[in-house]
């Protein structure tokens, strides 16, 4: 009884000390961020402040019904003149994030008072909301990798939060967290809680209902952002089922079987995912249907390249190479955990070979399209995070069988000083007046808009050919977005003769 007693609450000191290591970690990757905070919104930046900073148009009419309130809280501004105010366009894709942004994060914001705010008071202001939404995910890495370390014992345990840090202090994954952009954040928020349901929903002893129900929410969640990641998991569920199927034929065929308990819990998780993944996707459609397709059309104009595919794969690659290494270092570990844990993965934990699948089959969608954006690839950073978790949850398999301290030490060592070395050179890149997000000087764009506002102050007939992050910083700056080309800013109607172009 007294050695029970004991390993009692060596089990519980145990759970404590790793505990306060995933809080602390935790609070870690909030304030690997703060320096990066004041930095200026870039490009398409300033259109997502506009959201939850608040723009105005009299041309919105109010009423309760949701179209209204779609108009009223999630759309884009491309510009702003005197009395015709904010000119509004819709994103062209599923909105629903967006309208969660203006919905839910404007209210919040709202509670403060941005024109008491300088200059940098407003960007950390915008970048912290969004550094909110990703600290939602960041919870769920961070309780995942604790989970996992409760699996390990001696230094083993520090690995799952070394692996975190890692791929979470990279230019991508940090960039990527401040962003007002949708992948980021929504990447941190959505799937970072996606990965913890299909992991805690992969446990061979939890109860069917349950295994169906954390699958079916985690289907759910990846819905409601971009319209790539839903598809994307459906076809990863069935790559991997046609996985399994194949090898419990060839297994039936060589005279081995599997129990009706074994087939029915991995048939729970697929089906837990495919219908959560189909729920949330109708939720989104009928939430704004014309929205919701439009993400279609977006997504078959980006994807429909004359050129070869793989052609434009290997380009994509090679120009974003450097930003891509923490993927491709998380996937082929990934591939080795694969390779070492195959029979088990495939029979009793499923959901974390989908998720796994899903990660690459992100990263090779958007490699293929060879859509640049804005310059910065936050596209490719749902798959960081899932193939880190996914190599995350394989650690107590791979080093099952390792006593080799000395091993484990070195590597530990190694992915210190890796993480040290690559948030030291983000810094450093930082400091020297480079940005973080959008590839530029983060000090020319705010001399830019500091010096068109001023120029639009002593003329306020001229309308700036700007970025619409001048909006923002400046509320009231007579403005048109550069993203609709020069060609579009020079047949802008303008509400009279007294105005004219600033370009």
């Amino acid at each position: 009884m007294a050695y029970l007693g004991g390993s009692m609450r060596l089990t519980a000191v145990h759970k404590l000390n790793w505990g306060l290591l995933a809080f602390t970690a935790f609070l870690l990757m909030i304030v690997t961020r703060i320096p990066f905070l004041q930095q200026p919104l870039i490009g398409e930046e300033g259109m997502f402040a506009m959201i939850i900073s608040g723009y105005h148009s009299p041309a919105l009419k109010s009423a309760q019904d949701l179209p209204s309130k779609i108009d009223e809280h999630c759309l884009l501004v491309l510009g702003h003149i005197d009395e015709a105010g904010d000119t509004l366009i819709r994103p062209g894709r599923n909105i629903t994030p967006y309208c969660f942004l203006g919905g839910v994060v404007k209210p919040l914001i709202a509670s403060f008072n941005t024109t008491a705010l300088d200059f940098d008071g407003k960007s950390a202001l915008i970048r912290s909301a969004f550094l909110a939404l990703s600290s939602i995910g960041f919870l769920a890495l961070c309780f995942l990798s604790y989970l996992v370390s409760l699996r390990l014992s001696g230094l083993k345990a520090l690995l799952p939060f070394l692996i975190l840090f890692y791929f979470t202090t990279t230019h991508l994954a940090i960039g990527s967290s401040i962003q007002p952009q949708l992948d980021g954040a929504f990447g941190f928020l959505l799937l970072s809680n996606t990965a913890l349901l299909i992991y805690l929903g992969s446990r061979p002893l939890i109860p069917s209902w349950l295994k169906l129900s954390l699958n079916f929410l985690a289907g759910f969640l990846i819905a409601f952002c971009k319209n790539e990641w839903p598809l994307t998991l459906l076809g990863s569920v069935v790559l991997v089922y046609s996985m399994m199927f194949t090898s419990r034929f060839i297994a039936s065929y060589r005279g081995k079987y599997f129990t009706i308990n074994q087939i029915e819990a991995n048939l729970l998780i697929g089906v837990g995912l495919i219908f959560g993944c189909i729920t949330g996707m109708g939720f989104c459609y009928l939430f704004s249907p014309n929205d919701y397709l439009a993400g279609f059309s977006l997504m078959k104009n980006i994807h429909g390249s004359r050129e070869s595919h793989i052609k434009i794969f290997f380009q994509s690659l090679k120009f974003n190479y450097q930003i891509l290494i923490p993927n491709l270092v998380m996937l082929s570990f990934g591939l080795w955990g694969i390779l070492k844990n195959w029979k088990s993965l495939l029979n009793n934990e499923i959901g974390l070979l989908i998720l796994y699948v899903l990660s690459f089959g992100i990263l090779a969608g958007f490699l293929q399209s060879g859509w640049g954006g804005d310059g910065f690839p936050r596209y490719y950073l749902p798959p960081l995070l899932l193939s880190g978790v996914f190599l995350i949850t394989q650690i107590p398999s791979v080093f099952a069988l390792s006593t080799n301290t000395l091993a484990i030490k070195c590597l530990t060592i190694i992915l210190g000083v890796v993480i040290i070395f690559n948030y030291g050179s983000l810094l450093i890149k930082y400091e020297s007046g480079e940005s973080i997000t959008v590839p530029g000087s983060y000090v020319d764009v705010k001399n830019s808009l500091i010096g068109a506002a001023d120029i639009n102050k002593k003329d306020p007939y001229g309308v700036m050919v700007h970025q619409v992050g001048l909006g923002f910083y400046f509320p009231g700056v007579n403005f048109i977005a550069t993203d609709i080309g020069r060609e579009g800013a020079l047949q802008w109607p303008l509400p009279s003769p007294k105005y004219y172009l600033v370009m």
